[in-house]
Parts: structure tokens; sequence; C-alpha cells
């Protein structure tokens, strides 16, 4: 693996961060960085300070292949003191998903359930609802090689192997939609073909969607076409004024 290392630093809080290779930051507190090839903004998180000011962090882009058109990029996503060495989930560098707070928080809440980093199974429930409750199936990551890198941790842990519940409400909010997707006339997805992380086949179909946002998804099912077959279904959310979820249903399998 080649790596190669380039001084960046953060002006007003953004900076364009050219890849390859590993970028070390000087950055100021809940600033954004955003990498040239694809665009994607970097939230640093509060805690990614020192003495509430400034600090270092890596951002690390790691080639798999001998040249640069094979790469795949590694993308920093928790960075703590004092190592300031960020954990990292791996993702096409062409498609890579966008990190935001809440994607700082699920991967605090992987860490936690995953065997070696900070966790080990017990309390994973209390975990695991708030793991649940914060991916809405309105912003599912849609970055395959991230959604089976994410899924592998989650699989890491014996009480989430694959076909039972947990594991299969967890990645109904990591599958990627193939080939034909229809839509509504308000442009909700409607229903698609889906693929699991593990490979596996399924069907997506939307059954209510909002009235306050039609253009909104407030119900669905999908299928998982392994063995045994299984349907996840996704119950009535509640929405606030502004169309966010404020109360989803934990799926059920069937």
């Amino acid at each position: 693996m080649a790596q190669i290392k380039q001084l960046c630093s953060v002006t007003n809080g953004q900076q364009i961060v050219t890849l390859p290779g590993d970028q070390t930051l000087r950055i100021k507190r809940n600033s954004i960085f955003m990498v040239e090839s694809d665009l994607v903004p970097y939230t640093v998180a509060a805690d990614a300070t020192f003495n509430g000011q400034v600090t270092s962090v890596y951002l690390t882009g790691i080639y798999l292949g001998a040249t640069s058109a094979a790469a795949r990029g590694v993308f920093a996503t928790d960075f703590t003191y004092p190592d300031m060495l960020p954990t990292i989930a791996q993702g096409d560098v062409g498609t890579a998903a966008v990190f935001t707070a809440a994607m700082y928080r699920l991967q605090q809440m992987i860490r936690s359930l995953t065997p070696g980093e900070g966790g080990g199974g017990g309390g994973g429930a209390s975990s695991f609802a708030e793991l649940t409750d914060l991916l809405t199936f309105d912003l599912p990551l849609t970055n395959a090689p991230l959604a089976a890198a994410l899924a592998g941790k989650m699989n890491a842990n014996a009480q989430l192997s694959e076909g039972t519940a947990p594991w299969l409400i967890f990645n109904s909010d990591l599958v990627t939609f193939v080939g034909t997707t229809t839509f509504n006339t308000e442009g909700a997805r409607a229903g698609g073909r889906v693929q699991w992380p593990d490979g596996k086949g399924g069907t997506y179909t939307a059954s209510v969607y909002s009235v306050a946002f039609p253009g909104a998804v407030d119900a669905y099912t999908i299928t998982y076409e392994g063995s045994p077959v299984r349907t996840v279904t996704q119950s009535l959310v509640t929405r606030d004024f502004m169309g966010t979820i404020t109360n989803r249903p934990t799926p059920t399998i069937a």
C-alpha cells in the first residue's frame, strides 16, 4: 500500500484537501473540510480539539492498488486525543457517503457494539436501540463499500450474526438500490430491487406516503432473499412540522 503525506491547513473553517495520501490538517473546533475528488464534507467533532482551540488530525487515503486509478479511500470519522489517530471507515472515493454529525455518532455506536473496540456485546441492547433510532430510512446509505464495511463491524459481534432480527433491522438502512427504481409523482421512492450488504437480493416497496410531505415515505417493506426468506416491515413513523422523523418504531421481521 502506497501512502503519501501532504500538509494542508484549514482557513476560515473550510479547506479543499487534495487526494491522494494522508492529509494532516490544522483545524478549528467544529470546522469542516472537504475532499477535492468528490467534494465530500467532513465535520470535525467538538471533542477533536485540545484546550478548546486547535489540534491536528489525519485524513487517511490509502491506495489498495499500484496506481491511483485503483484507489479506494479510507476516511477518518473519529478523531481522538491524545494520539489524534482516527477510527476509519472504508468507502469508494468517487461515491463516498457524507459524514455528518449523525454519522460521527453512528461510528461511535458501532464501536460500542464491536468486540475489541470498546464493546463486547454487554450493554449492546441500549446502544442498539440508540443506533436504530439514529438511522432513518429517509437517508439510507447507498455507498455499497461503506455499507459492507459497517455491516462487517456489526457482524463481528456474535449477538448480531446473520439471520437474527438485529442484523436485518440494522442492515435495512444499509441496502443498496440496484437496477430500476420507481418513484411516485412527488418523487418519493416507490419500489425497486435492493442488495443487502451480504450480497443477498431483495425488494423494497413503499406502503404509506406522508400526507403532509408526499415526497417522503412513512412506511415500507424490504424483503431479504436469504435462507429463510424474510420481510423487514417499517411501520408508520411520526414527523414534526418540518418533516423530520421524531418517532420511528422498531422494524419487525417476519
